[in-house]
């Protein structure tokens, strides 16, 4: 499997405070599990402009949306994954649709 689907950039800012928030430029699935328990949120723009996150981190748009793929928990269930059926990876860290409206 070429690539590498880990997220590497692990900000130590965000590990230190427990606040802050990151978007680990969310063009494919990635595996975010390392990350996902070091910040208190993770952002998927999905190609959004900076206004519009700006937008939505400031309060003046609504946090909706959601996952168009699923973010596995593992290489390893990517591995195991069929290439030609999306979303079928065994406990994904965030399945297919899982999102959030406030």
């Amino acid at each position: 499997m070429p690539g590498n689907l880990h997220f590497t950039r692990r900000p130590a800012r965000c590990r230190r405070s427990g606040y802050a928030s990151t978007e680990p430029g969310s063009s494919r699935p990635a595996v975010l599990t390392p990350l996902a328990g070091q910040v208190a949120a993770l952002l998927g723009t999905f190609g959004a402009g900076d206004e519009a996150l700006l937008d939505v981190l400031f309060g003046r748009a609504p946090t909706t949306g959601t996952l168009p793929f699923e973010l596995p928990s593992s290489t390893a269930a990517v591995e195991a994954s069929r290439e030609d059926v999306p979303n079928d990876t065994t406990d994904p860290l965030f399945p297919y649709g899982h999102g959030l409206s406030i």
